[in-house]
């Protein structure tokens, strides 16, 4: 049973990657990693050739890989930012998983690749963690991933379209939420400090009405009124003092000095 699965793969496998070739026109030695969960599935995986159109052939040389802490080793080890998506799959910890997947990604970008390859690696990434962390929100994931856009990945688009990625509009209609309401509590703190200042001018201006020019000591104490509250109370002071120095003796006591 489970040599025949391999031969299957082995299959499978070298399917893919001839159709990969006349695509691309490749020639020359393509290289081709193959998970494995056990070593001892892996024993019937040889090198093979690969004939196509016109009469090419590349070589087909296959990489076994065992998942397992030893392959995590490797991954570390090895400097290959191609095989660290794999990482997920080597960490059996969850909590782990959590706390290093932005490191990960963060190898994938040290490595000197075009920023496409490296796009479609973490774009793996972000696949092997939702394998292993079940289906998250796309904010969740793009989190765990340190800011790091899935969904504008080909993969990420499918990972979405297949479901793994879940919550995308609520996430999205969440997002919108918190940030229209800070934008009321915004616009609210601009209103009341405008509206302060229109107050702290009315007051100004009934005090210039009533007594001519007001003193330095009065206009201080008037750009003081630290709320509207104690503003509107000062305009109605304003309208009712008896005089200038009795006014400034009021506001004294209101300013926040």
């Amino acid at each position: 049973m489970r040599t025949s699965c391999v031969a299957s793969l082995i299959r499978t496998s070298a399917a893919s990657a001839a159709l990969y070739c006349e695509k691309e026109r490749y020639s020359g030695v393509l290289h081709l990693a193959v998970v494995f969960t056990e070593e001892a599935f892996s024993k019937n995986l040889e090198p093979t050739c690969l004939q196509l159109a016109e009469q090419r052939i590349v070589p087909l040389q296959p990489q076994c890989l065992v998942l397992g802490p030893g392959l995590e080793a490797q991954i570390l080890a090895s400097g290959r930012p191609e095989v660290v998506p794999l990482l997920p799959l080597c960490v059996r910890s969850r909590a782990r998983i959590r706390k290093e997947t932005v490191t990960w990604r963060e190898c994938i970008e040290a490595a000197p690749l075009q920023q496409a390859e490296k796009g479609q690696l973490i774009g793996l990434l972000g696949a092997f963690v939702l394998h292993r962390l079940g289906p998250m929100g796309v904010f969740e994931i793009n989190r765990l991933l340190g800011g790091f856009m899935l969904e504008d990945t080909q993969v990420g688009r499918e990972l979405m379209e297949m479901g793994r990625i879940k919550g995308y509009d609520q996430g999205r209609s969440e997002g919108l939420e918190e940030g229209i309401e800070k934008g009321i509590e915004k616009g609210i703190a601009k209103g009341i400090e405008k509206g302060l200042l229109i107050a702290q001018s009315g007051v100004l201006q009934v005090i210039t009405r009533r007594f001519k020019r007001p003193s330095p000591r009065v206009i201080h104490l008037v750009g003081r009124l630290t709320t509207l509250e104690v503003a509107s109370f000062a305009l109605t002071l304003a309208l009712e003092a008896e005089s200038l120095e009795a006014l400034e003796e009021t506001l004294s006591g209101l300013a926040d000095e």
